[in-house]
C-alpha cells in the first residue's frame, strides 16, 4: 500500500485549526487540564492521534502507522479465543490490514508492557480480549492517556471511555436454565472452570437468576468450579461419583466447556445413565467433537467470530471517523435446543 510520507511536523496549531478551537484549548486538553470538558479532551485526542501527533510526548511527530493491528488474548487453548482471532483477521484482511496476536497468559508484566510495545511497533490499533475479573488492567490508564485506538472484548471499565464488545452470556445462561427447568428439571448443577473468569461468572449469575425466578433454592452445591488443568477429568469424575453414591445427582447438568461435557457424557454412559432419559446435559461452546456426540447436545454457542469481526470493524471506524463515538455493543449468545434436553 503506497503512502505519502508527512513532510511537516504536526503541532498544536494544526490540531486547533482542524477542530476550529483555540491552540490553548488544545494544549490544555492534551495535558488533561481539569477545566476542559471530557468531550473536548476526547475530540482533541482523537484528532491528535489521527493527524500523527503523539499527545503523550508533545511535539513528537510520529511516522505513518504500520498497517498492523494487535489482538491480545489470554491463551490459544480455548476454541472461543481462536474464533475471535479468526473473525478479527477476516475483517482486517478485507481492509488491507494485518493482525498480530499477543498471548498474555494473564501475566501482569506482559500486560503492563502493552502500551510501550504498541508505540515501539507503531501499530494502528489494539483489540484486547479480557478473560478475568482480576486481569491486571492498570495498563488501561496508559492506553487511554496515549489515546491508543482500542476495542475491548468481554469486560467494561466504566472509568475508561473505550469501545466494548460484550457477549450476552448472562442472558444465554438464563435462557438455557429456564428451558431445562420448564422441561422438567428441579435440580441442576453447573460445572465451570474459574470463579474469576468473566464467562464462567456470567454463566453462574445467569444460572442462579433463573433458579431464583423459578423458586428453586440456590445452594453451594449447584455450581462447581473445576480446575482447567491436568486434574480436570479427575475432579469432575470425583464430584459426579460422590453425587451418584449420595443419590444427589441432579436432573440436569450444565458444562461450561466442550471438554467438560465430553467427560460428563462418558462418565454417565459408563455408569449406565442415559442422556436425556435419565439426566439432561447441556454445554457452553462447541468444538469439532461436540458436534459428533450422541445424543446431540443443547447449549450456548459463544459468538467468537462475530465478536472478533465487530471489534475489528469498530476499530476501523475509529481510524476513519474523527467524530467516532465510543460505545458498548452487546452481542447475543445463540441458544440451541437439541436432543440432550428433550424428554424422549
Amino acid at each position: 500500500m503506497e503512502k505519502e510520507r508527512k513532510k511537516k511536523s504536526v503541532g498544536v496549531q494544526d490540531i486547533a485549526r482542524k477542530l476550529n478551537i483555540s491552540a490553548s484549548t488544545v494544549s490544555r486538553a492534551l495535558n488533561d487540564h481539569p477545566k476542559i470538558r471530557r468531550e473536548t479532551k476526547e475530540k482533541v485526542l482523537d484528532a491528535a492521534i489521527k493527524m500523527g501527533y503523539n499527545p503523550a510526548v508533545p511535539g513528537l511527530m510520529l511516522p505513518d502507522k504500520n498497517d498492523i493491528i494487535a489482538l491480545v488474548v489470554p491463551d490459544l487453548n480455548k476454541v472461543f479465543y481462536r474464533k475471535i482471532i479468526d473473525g478479527a483477521r477476516d475483517a482486517l484482511l478485507m481492509n488491507a490490514l494485518d493482525l498480530i496476536v499477543i498471548v498474555t497468559k494473564d501475566n501482569e508484566e506482559i500486560t503492563e508492557r502493552l502500551p510501550e510495545n504498541y508505540l515501539k511497533m507503531n501499530l494502528r490499533g489494539l483489540i484486547y480480549v479480557v478473560s478475568s475479573k482480576s486481569n491486571p488492567l492498570s495498563a488501561l490508564n496508559s492506553l487511554y492517556k496515549n489515546n491508543i485506538p482500542c476495542v475491548f472484548i468481554n469486560r467494561i471499565q466504566k472509568e475508561f471511555p473505550f469501545t466494548y464488545v460484550i457477549p450476552d452470556v448472562f442472558q444465554g445462561a438464563y435462557d438455557l436454565t429456564i428451558h431445562m427447568i420448564e422441561s422438567g428439571c428441579r435440580t441442576l448443577a453447573l460445572f465451570a472452570e474459574n470463579p474469576d473468569d468473566l464467562i464462567d461468572t456470567a454463566l453462574a449469575d445467569g444460572f442462579h437468576s433463573a433458579l431464583a425466578e423459578q423458586g428453586i433454592e440456590i445452594t453451594k452445591h449447584d455450581v462447581f468450579f473445576i480446575s482447567p488443568d491436568y486434574k480436570h477429568k479427575q475432579e469432575i469424575t470425583t464430584q459426579l461419583t460422590a453425587m451418584l453414591y449420595e443419590n444427589s445427582l441432579p436432573d440436569g447438568l450444565l458444562a461450561s466447556s466442550p471438554e467438560t461435557a465430553h467427560i460428563m457424557l462418558n462418565f454417565l454412559n459408563e455408569n449406565g445413565l442415559h442422556v436425556p432419559a435419565d439426566i439432561f446435559l447441556a454445554v457452553v461452546g462447541e468444538d469439532q467433537y461436540t458436534l459428533l456426540l450422541k445424543p446431540s447436545l443443547s447449549g450456548l454457542v459463544l459468538p467468537g467470530n462475530k465478536l472478533g469481526q465487530t471489534a475489528a470493524n469498530e476499530l476501523l471506524k475509529q481510524f476513519k471517523d474523527i467524530d467516532y463515538q465510543k460505545r458498548t455493543i452487546i452481542q447475543p449468545v445463540k441458544f440451541i435446543i437439541k436432543n440432550s434436553t428433550l424428554k424422549l
